[in-house]
């Protein structure tokens, strides 16, 4: 699912900003995350100014490690289909059985857009990585005896192709020359006071 927000939170040079954009929401199994706490399960990032790269995992968790629990409610020339499946991938070399772990979808977005992750992300890097927000959501119904949480993955990324909102109050510039702030540092530094000075000795003419 993708969503049209609005008042996205800038950072860095554009934290005083508020971006459109747009939210991303998909379905995970956590049961990736508990197996393997090191990979990176479900990655998103800029793939150009107007597309945005999401790198998941291909296969559903339960066809991969519940074939016990199939078994109880398929027949058996389904559960062979998930044998052959299960060995084709086992047999793999280990390069090829990596890739075929993941799934690659490009969600490219109508023309003139312009997309940006590091405007709201400090950790973009130089591959505009969107940042990774799991979300739980407690499943339940009045028809059901009992409730599970299931979980889902979300990205924002920033919209620059359209004028950003500032927030916060107008700040003034500061107007002053140097020699200014300088004597201003110097007023408030000891109780050094500003006096005027007379050399005798000189004479000014004014041209």
């Amino acid at each position: 699912m993708v969503y049209d927000i609005e008042r996205i939170d800038g950072v860095g040079e554009k934290e005083n900003t508020l971006f459109r954009g747009f939210w991303m929401c998909l379905p995970i199994d956590i049961r990736f995350i508990l197996d393997d706490q090191s990979t990176e399960h479900w990655k998103a990032r800029m793939f150009s100014r107007d597309t945005v790269l999401l790198s998941i995992r291909a296969w559903d968790h339960s066809q991969l490690n519940d074939r016990d629990q199939f078994e109880k409610s398929v027949s058996n020339n389904v559960l062979e289909a998930i044998h052959a499946a299960h060995h084709d991938l086992e047999e793999e070399p280990n390069d090829k059985k990596e890739a075929r772990k993941w799934k690659h979808l490009f969600l490219k977005f109508k023309s003139g857009v312009e997309l940006s992750a590091k405007s709201i992300n400090t950790q973009a890097g130089e591959d505009e990585k969107l940042n990774l927000k799991l979300i739980p959501v407690v499943v339940s119904h009045n028809k059901l005896s009992t409730t599970c949480t299931t979980m889902h993955a979300a990205w924002k990324v920033a919209r620059v192709d359209v004028k950003a909102n500032k927030k916060g109050k107008v700040e003034k510039k500061d107007d002053k020359s140097d020699a200014a702030r300088l004597l201003d540092l110097l007023n408030g530094v000891n109780g050094v006071k500003t006096e005027q000075f007379v050399c005798s000795h000189l004479r000014f003419s004014q041209i």
